[in-house]
């Protein structure tokens, strides 16, 4: 008795769609709006706008907790277990950071970011971190409280300094703003690169 083996049938090709690594989406749209988005990491720029965001499930959008850098009231609003809480609800940490363009005294994100790591070392997400023109201090923060994914967002480092988040475990979301830099070509390997829209 002779068996013959056909060969398997070649699986038709599955389409992904676009996955746009850090975005900001107004959270009081409705879902019927956001239908063509394809697939969002979708942050927030404080725990009030997270507090609503994190309850949203649209299919293809994932919602941060957030406290942006260049948020006063939000740097303010920061509460540790309330950030915890709104973690334990999301996949996903952002936007949170350092910016030493900001109006916000340097002192108070770095209270609310050290504090926002702290609870990301015991609660592993993806986390976009704003490094804009305060990548030295993140980088020593990160070095300081290690967190599972962290992913640069607005990266203004060289290079010396992106080998050090290479390093790190740090990946980076990139738009057509910093994309050109040779940098994200020379230091970082392509797959810890991802592309956002921020917008």
């Amino acid at each position: 008795m002779s068996i013959t083996l056909e060969p398997a049938p070649e699986a038709a090709p599955r389409s992904l769609p676009s996955l746009d690594a850090h975005a900001h989406i107004d959270h009081r749209r409705p879902a019927a709006e956001l239908g063509g988005t394809g697939a969002v990491l979708a942050m927030t720029q404080s725990l009030d706008e997270a507090r609503d965001a994190v309850l949203r499930r649209e299919p293809m959008i994932v919602w941060g907790a957030g406290c942006h850098p260049r948020e006063i009231l939000a740097q303010r609003g920061f509460d540790r277990e309330r950030f915890r809480d709104l973690l334990e609800r999301s996949a996903i940490a952002g936007e949170i950071g350092l910016d030493t363009g900001s109006k916000v005294p340097v002192d108070m994100q770095l209270s609310c970011f050290r504090q926002a790591l702290e609870v990301l070392s015991d609660i592993p997400r993806f986390v976009s971190i704003h490094s804009y023109q305060a990548t030295g201090m993140v980088l020593e923060e990160l070095t300081r409280t290690p967190i599972a994914a962290p992913v640069m967002h607005w990266w203004t480092g060289g290079a010396a300094e992106t080998s050090r988040a290479v390093d790190l475990g740090c990946y980076f979301s990139v738009h057509s703003q910093v994309a050109r830099h040779t940098k994200f070509r020379t230091r970082v390997p392509p797959d810890r690169i991802l592309l956002e829209s921020d917008h």
